[in-house]
């Protein structure tokens, strides 16, 4: 009798357990889920692609040559370190890739005036740089215009600042890097008192 009763008490036991864990991990996964990827597009998102598809995108082009030509001639502007550097390529990086959420990085629009000035001032602090020859190798191919492996870039700096979500999965299309630009620079855009975009 006790070894019966003792019998059902463990199938009960093992039972429980099992639909605990599994409820558990189900709402775990979830949870995780929503957390780490937003469902959908935000309003300014939508509003940005919108504009990209109406618009002439020679203007968005004008827009970005004449920020260029006002960019400042330093991109970090106190100690060039590599937390710093990191975050401008992080930062910059973000208008070429794909990623189910982007966060960290400085929010410095690239332009290529600012790509020079980053590369020179990486190459001014050579000795300083424990990852210098990545920031390098990096922006060699960005001043060059060589955006090709953007992706992978990102992911360099992403896994040097120990990355766990956000992790690029493709290259913008230039669409989405327009809208990306429009949605995320609207203010910079803004200034230009020639742009005819209707922001």
């Amino acid at each position: 009798m006790l070894k019966k009763f003792l019998s059902k008490f463990t199938v009960k036991v093992i039972a429980v357990t099992t639909l605990t864990i599994a409820v558990g991990t189900g709402a775990g996964a979830f949870l995780l889920t929503k957390t780490n990827f937003p469902e959908g597009k935000t309003d300014e998102e939508k509003r940005a692609e919108n504009i990209v598809k109406q618009t002439d995108n020679s203007e968005l082009q004008e827009a970005l040559a004449v920020i260029n030509d006002d960019a400042d001639d330093t991109v970090i502007e106190d100690e060039v370190s590599d937390f710093a550097v990191q975050n401008v390529i992080h930062g910059m990086s973000h208008q070429k890739v794909k990623a189910d959420q982007k966060w960290g990085g400085t929010n410095v629009l690239m332009t290529e005036k600012r790509v020079e000035v980053l590369h020179k001032q990486v190459i001014d602090h050579a000795e300083t740089l424990e990852f210098y020859a990545e920031y390098k190798e990096i922006l060699d191919r960005w001043v060059a215009g060589d955006f090709s492996l953007a992706d992978i870039d990102h992911n360099i700096i992403w896994g040097l600042r120990g990355g766990t979500i956000g992790k690029a999965t493709r290259l913008l299309s230039d669409e989405e890097e327009y809208a990306y630009i429009l949605s995320k620079y609207k203010d910079e855009l803004m200034e230009i008192e020639s742009l005819e975009i209707d922001l």
